[in-house]
């Protein structure tokens, strides 16, 4: 059974993924545009790691909370 932590560390792992693309093909990259192409997949996968980690303290959190009104 998936938790929703299990969802967010596979949330977390695209980003991560995202963010080692955008940073294998700027390396690759000549063109000065493509260039920031690469930089705006490095952003995306930059959010996609925030949004992530945000949402497992946000879990966490919201665990906590629950077990000290028990």
């Amino acid at each position: 059974m998936e938790t929703k932590i299990d969802k967010d560390f596979a949330f977390l792992a695209v980003g991560v993924i995202v963010i080692m693309i955008g940073t294998f093909a700027r390396f690759i990259m000549d063109s000065h545009l493509l260039s920031l192409v690469c930089w705006g997949i490095i952003a995306v996968g930059t959010v996609l790691s925030f949004m992530a980690i945000a949402s497992m303290l946000n879990t966490s959190h919201e665990r906590d909370l629950h077990q000290e009104n028990k």
